[in-house]
């Protein structure tokens, strides 16, 4: 059962939230991927939101910036892929849920913006086997290669079309 929340993809958070906020929100995200010296400036931030080669999904719960899934299409020799750039959710709102949401409306809007493009999509990002959350990745149907214990990053990958 999904959390009581709103998903919007891209430029449509700025229909729930005013830029300014969901700005300093999606900085708060990536900070505790990134660590607290990350700073993306307003302008990029406003490109990324209405970038055609980047989908960022949103879940908006309690009137804020809850989770977030970030993916970048590119292209590696003649194929289109997707690489997946950012999960992320907020301190306080681990296991709800809201995860698993950002990760799903992600992999929709994938196939919904970019199938055109690929004849079948990969998606596919590193992660590392200290953050324990490869049960997450596992239950969305990604799969991992190479060994979980022997490598410090780990790729995980799903065809999803």
């Amino acid at each position: 059962m999904w959390p009581n929340s709103t998903i919007c993809v891209s430029n449509q958070v700025l229909q729930w939230m005013d830029f300014e906020v969901v700005s300093l929100q999606y900085q708060t995200l990536l900070r505790r991927l990134h660590g607290e010296s990350l700073w993306v400036s307003p302008f990029f931030f406003r490109e990324l939101l209405n970038s055609n080669d980047d989908v960022i999904s949103f879940v908006i719960s309690e009137n804020q910036l809850v989770a977030m899934a970030q993916a970048s299409r590119v292209k590696v020799l003649s194929a289109f892929q997707a690489v997946v750039n950012n999960v992320a959710v907020r301190e306080g709102f681990d296991g709800k849920g809201f995860g698993r949401q950002a990760m799903t409306a992600l992999e929709s809007m994938i196939k919904f913006r970019w199938s055109c493009w690929m004849t079948g999509i990969v998606i596919f990002f590193t992660n590392s086997p200290l953050k324990n959350n490869a049960g997450f990745y596992k239950s969305l149907g990604y799969k991992a290669r190479g060994e979980m214990s022997e490598k410090p990053t780990i790729v995980w990958v799903k065809h999803i079309f």
